[in-house]
């Protein structure tokens, strides 16, 4: 809730060098309770600080090279700048940050009466928050930049005792005409709440102000935009003015008009904010945000998980976007280890085109797929009752015998015969050709399945070529990247060791170095299956 605006305009105030950009966050996608979260760190912030604080919320060019064009757009980015250092206050309630030499700057070149010209040429016009609504969203003032260049928000902390004057002096202003107004009335129970919450030292009290400014190649472009601004803010019921002979110092310093806004009412400030994937400078483009014309730049090294999950309906474009980020993430890491698994052949044309080892599993043999050499015996016993779906009489008798077992010959060579009915194939049939061998794959491979009759079939061949590629990429340091793809993956989820074998990937993959990409068919084979739910859990 505002309380009251003063008259004057801030004496200047001089903030120190302590500056600090702060990593956004998708706040308005997230959950209320997640919502409520954030809000409450930011609130925290505010009631941590002993010293006045300015944000500055602004749009900078990022020169991005999509495909064979360069493009030229504009990116959000947010500071914190105080007298006092903020560190210690930041990691305690969990934001991301990094410190920054200097707080953003303009030159300028002249001043005039309601604008200014900036040494690049280009015109600038200031306008401080002067009045609003009684109710805003939470992070109002970060929207604003979809209509103007910049926004900085002063915040001033108002000591205990004169704040509690301080309303006690409004409350009695507003109290005489109550009985007359209906505003009056709603700003007198109002200001009450605050009163006794402040004396309770419940909240706070703080004196805001909040600047904006536009730009324009030209005066004419200029004057445009202004009547577009000022044509939005009257649908949002807030009145901006372009003070006059004030535009240097309301742009420099973030002098404007000065309101009061006790802790719960700031929220319409919170400035972390962010519907956009702009992970730079070290991140990879994929492409642009068609409704917000951001560009999507991926940094998997940001992540809590390296995993990436695609979801999304049967011809949404899911190959496209993997193929894009495995093409740019392979750019980017010329070194890293790259293996893709294709139930249908998808990939055999990016193998051409980023010159990567390709394996036609129908037309090879010898490829060392042997599920001893590939896994514990325990392991190996399990996932070989699920290829054979063998009931569990025989999956007890793998598991008991398969100890000292280097191979699946030897266990068919020590099972019963009803055992041996459910390994036969394995050991006489065709697929034993590719089970055999000690080939190693090439670091930069793609393994084709295209062709392969039956999904049982392609189901025991993905797994045991992922647990392959496993195990050469725990052969290799960590601080070799390895990019990981498997295309269709939900057919492993018909068997359980294979889940269980995906679930420790996604979860272990990070300390390995490993960007996992694995996508589905349809997003209902993820959401309404247990290994897939957990796949999801640990995507980044």
């Amino acid at each position: 809730m505002k309380l009251l605006s003063k008259l004057a305009l801030p004496k200047k105030t001089k903030l120190a060098t302590f500056v600090y950009e702060v990593k956004p966050t998708n706040f308005g996608t997230l959950p209320d309770d997640k919502k409520m979260a954030a809000l409450s760190k930011f609130f925290q912030t505010q009631s941590s600080i002993q010293k006045p604080i300015r944000i500055i919320m602004l749009k900078e060019p990022l020169e991005l090279e999509v495909g064979n064009e360069t493009r030229y757009l504009q990116i959000p980015r947010t500071y914190v700048v105080s007298s006092e250092s903020l560190e210690l206050i930041l990691e305690q309630i969990g934001l991301e940050y990094s410190v920054v030499a200097s707080a953003p700057n303009w030159k300028i070149k002249s001043e005039n009466l309601n604008n200014m010209i900036l040494e690049d040429g280009n015109f600038a016009k200031c306008y401080t928050l002067y009045k609003m609504p009684a109710i805003l969203p939470a992070a109002w003032a970060h929207s604003l930049l979809s209509k103007v260049d910049v926004v900085s928000i002063w915040i001033k902390p108002i000591e205990s005792h004169k704040a509690v004057s301080q309303m006690i002096r409004y409350t009695g202003l507003v109290g005489t005409c109550a009985t007359k107004s209906h505003n009056a009335r709603y700003s007198f129970q109002k200001g009450q709440e605050v009163l006794e919450a402040l004396s309770r030292q419940e909240t706070k009290l703080f004196n805001c102000s909040v600047v904006v400014m536009i730009k324009a190649n030209d005066l004419a472009s200029l004057n445009l935009a202004d009547r577009n601004f000022k044509t939005a803010m009257r649908a949002n019921l807030a009145s901006f003015d372009a003070t006059t002979a004030m535009q240097k110092q309301m742009l420099v310093e973030g002098i404007g008009k000065v309101l009061y806004f006790e802790l719960g009412s700031t929220a319409i400030f919170y400035p972390f904010v962010s519907a956009d994937m702009i992970e730079v400078p070290n991140g990879v483009p994929l492409g642009i945000n068609l409704n917000t014309m951001a560009p999507v730049i991926y940094d998997y090294t940001q992540r809590e998980n390296y995993n990436i999950l695609l979801l999304a309906s049967s011809g949404a474009g899911k190959s496209v976007t993997a193929k894009t980020a495995l093409t740019r993430l392979s750019d980017k890491y010329p070194d890293a280890m790259i293996f893709i698994v294709d139930p249908n052949g998808e990939y055999e044309a990016v193998a051409e085109h980023l010159k990567l080892n390709l394996i036609k599993v129908t037309q090879e043999s010898k490829l060392g797929l042997e599920p001893f050499k590939l896994f514990t015996p325990s392991d190996a016993a399990d996932i070989l009752g699920d290829i054979t779906k063998a009931p569990d009489t025989v999956r007890k008798e793998f598991r008991a015998k398969a100890g000292g077992c280097n191979d699946v010959k030897e266990l068919y060579q020590k099972v019963s015969d009803e055992a041996k009915k459910f390994l036969v194939d394995l050991v006489e049939g065709p697929i034993s050709n590719v089970l055999c061998g000690d080939s190693r794959f090439e670091n930069r491979t793609v393994i084709s399945l295209r062709g392969t009759s039956g999904e049982e079939r392609v189901s025991m061949l993905l797994l045991l070529a992922l647990g392959k590629i496993w195990k050469q990429i725990n052969s290799v340091p960590a601080r070799i990247p390895k990019i990981l793809v498997i295309d269709e993956g939900w057919m492993l989820f018909q068997m359980a060791s294979a889940g269980r074998f995906l679930n420790m990937i996604a979860r272990v993959g990070r300390k390995f170095n490993v960007v996992f990409m694995f996508i589905p068919q349809r997003p209902e084979d993820v959401i309404e299956n247990d290994f897939g739910r957990a796949i999801a859990d640990n995507a980044g």
